[in-house]
């Protein structure tokens, strides 16, 4: 059972007269229907519920149209934790005067309570035109919308209380909350490729706590995919500087670094977290990738060697070292005095343990032309045009090497000579 704190934000007082009356009770009926409604109430403030229940019912029997006393009745069911009989009590209220915003928001308040929540929502949502200025009827929608995790209306109806309600006794409290509302909805544009919403309830985040690391780590991953590297490494360093220890935090923003062209720095902080977990092959490996874009090749070479001593059947750290034979020691791809068949050898390997990926065909099938083996060269780009008909590499090499393993001109090369 949800426990009666539900009721505390919004203590309502006991009605005591009707202000409609009962148009269709003769005035001694209508009066008896008072005076069992005012004895309810008293009965309520000294906390006699039941009673008061009883007292209540009595004066509906006199009066059917008494919605005060159906409003009084449903909140002691209420007090009393009968949130079922509750909603009813207010729902019947609410039929007799429609325009009871009283009666509406306290029907969510029940039907909250009896576990309801969408029921609680339209509820809600019908009292708002009745008492837009509200703070508990705002303050009620935003916790409905966050049980069902409907992030952007929860922020709606927050910031409405905590702008024009700051005295308010839970806005402290959703003033803490918020930075997680505000997030939970960057998440969820971010999800759809909501970019450009995502950013700004990330900065909402950001805004109300600044220390929010989890919304600048994945600000920072938005200006990485937007290619914004300066704005990413920005807001990677918020994320280190908040929590200095944390190794993935490191490496995100090394990995940015290597996009940004910052090499040296990519390299520094792959081994301030290799010193730390000196077997993580994915940080060896990234840091590989900073030694190339900085040209030691060399180094990238025997770090990369070393990834495979330590783990022989990773088919990624294969594939960088492949790419690495590819290029000869002044880091020009296909350059002179390359490893050709070592890289090729090496492509072979992977393709035994990844044989599903189209880069590694594709990349083989490049170095096979190179080497002028067109026939060895062709089978690879059809094979990688198997697993992908749309790559963009294969639509434009492929026509050309068919060419060449006929044994006919190369196009390209006649069109280089026009």
């Amino acid at each position: 059972m949800v426990p009666s704190s539900w009721f505390l934000l919004f203590v309502a007082g006991f009605f005591w007269t009707c202000p409609l009356g009962a148009a269709d009770v003769d005035l001694e009926t209508q009066e008896k229907a008072e005076a069992h409604n005012a004895e309810g109430v008293k009965l309520a403030g000294e906390r006699r519920y039941r009673e008061a229940v009883r007292a209540f019912s009595q004066a509906i029997v006199l009066s059917l149209d008494y919605e005060v006393a159906y409003y009084n009745l449903g909140l002691a069911h209420g007090r009393l934790e009968d949130y079922s009989s509750a909603a009813a009590a207010f729902g019947a209220a609410v039929q007799i005067r429609p325009d009871y915003g009283a009666a509406w928001y306290q029907l969510g308040v029940a039907l909250q309570a009896d576990g309801r929540m969408e029921a609680a929502t339209k509820v809600y949502l019908m009292a708002l035109p009745f008492m837009p200025d509200s703070p508990n009827l705002r303050y009620r929608l935003g916790l409905a919308f966050l049980r069902q995790q409907n992030w952007a209306q929860v922020a709606v109806h927050w910031e409405d209380l905590i702008t024009n309600h700051p005295d308010h006794p839970e806005t402290l409290k959703m003033q803490r909350d918020l930075p997680l509302v505000y997030y939970n909805l960057g998440l969820v544009h971010q999800q759809a490729g909501r970019l450009d919403k995502a950013i700004e309830a990330y900065e909402k985040t950001i805004q109300i706590r600044p220390d929010y690391a989890d919304a600048y780590q994945n600000l920072a991953l938005i200006y990485r995919e937007q290619g914004k590297f300066d704005k990413a490494v920005l807001a990677h360093q918020e994320v280190v500087a908040s929590r200095p220890d944390d190794l993935a935090a490191l490496t995100a923003l090394a990995r940015t670094y290597v996009l940004q062209d910052s090499s040296s720095r990519a390299i520094e902080v792959y081994q301030k977290v290799l010193a730390v977990e000196e077997t993580r092959a994915d940080v060896r490996r990234g840091l590989v990738a900073a030694m190339i874009k900085n040209g030691d090749m060399a180094g990238a070479l025997q770090e990369t060697n070393r990834i495979l001593k330590a783990v022989p059947k990773d088919s990624k750290s294969y594939a960088l070292l492949a790419f690495l034979l590819e290029h000869n020691a002044q880091g020009i791809r296909y350059g002179p005095e390359f490893q050709s068949q070592e890289a090729v050898k090496t492509y072979q390997m992977v393709l035994k343990m990844d044989p599903k990926n189209v880069r590694h065909h594709y990349n083989l099938g490049i170095l096979y032309g190179r080497m002028g083996l067109w026939q060895e060269s062709l089978e690879a780009l059809l094979k990688a045009r198997e697993i992908d008909s749309t790559h963009a590499g294969v639509q434009k090499w492929l026509p050309e090497v068919e060419r060449r393993a006929k044994g006919e001109p190369f196009f390209l090369e006649i069109e280089q000579k026009k």
